[in-house]
């Protein structure tokens, strides 16, 4: 979890123009998408170490307080980045590698479509 968390700092430190370390204390306060990634590293933590409640919680902390909805059991490499994330959901056997960025409006873990309510 930490080794991602710093990636995800490292990939918007290199974004940031600012020389100035106030851009993660602003990116905690002020960027939903970082908010979404920070608190999906954490429910996924809380998920691998079986913690039984405090997973899907924090999962919905997240939706609640930045519109993106990943599943505590999706896993993202290292320099995960969420732009305009309102309407994202995520479900559970989404398996996403490294420097991914997420835009508006996307959905990702559905196996089939006759699963989502949509018959071919």
């Amino acid at each position: 979890m930490w080794d991602n968390l710093k990636a995800d700092t490292r990939r918007l430190r290199e974004i940031k123009t600012r020389g100035a370390p106030w851009y993660v204390i602003e990116s905690l306060l002020f960027e939903t998408g970082y908010q979404a990634v920070v608190l999906h590293r954490l429910a996924a933590w809380f998920k691998s170490h079986r913690v039984p409640v405090l997973g899907p919680l924090v999962a919905r902390w997240n939706q609640f307080l930045t519109g993106v909805d990943i599943a505590p059991a999706a896993k993202f490499g290292p320099g995960l980045r969420i732009s305009h994330g309102t309407g994202i959901v995520v479900g559970n056997s989404v398996v996403v590698g490294s420097d991914c960025l997420m835009m508006q409006s996307v959905t990702l873990g559905a196996p089939t479509l006759a699963r989502i309510g949509v018959m071919p």
